[in-house]
């Protein structure tokens, strides 16, 4: 994901919290100034960015799709080994 828009994201977030804040104190004053600020950066954000946060997840996605299955298949292997070595033992113990 670009950096700008995880800026904008983090911003966006501290706005929205600080607005609730304020709602929650009955500070109304600063809310409307902060609730601009918030509608410009959701304005800013347009659908080339959604189109590359998407890629971004898809890449996450398949890479943990690789990483499971690997980790699957060394826990085949390991128990396939510990099958082998238990057929030993047990022939070495009779």
């Amino acid at each position: 994901m670009l950096e700008s828009l995880k800026d904008q994201l983090i911003e966006l977030e501290r706005l929205s919290i600080n607005i609730s804040d304020l709602i929650k104190d009955n500070k109304y004053e600063n809310i409307v100034e902060l609730d601009s600020r918030r509608q410009n950066i959701i304005k800013s954000i347009n659908i080339e960015h959604a189109k590359d946060f998407k890629n971004e997840l898809i890449g996450f996605f398949d890479n943990n799709n690789k990483q499971i299955k690997n980790i699957e298949e060394e826990i085949f292997q390991l128990k396939k080994k510990s099958k082998i070595s238990l057929k030993c033992f047990k022939a070495y113990k009779n």
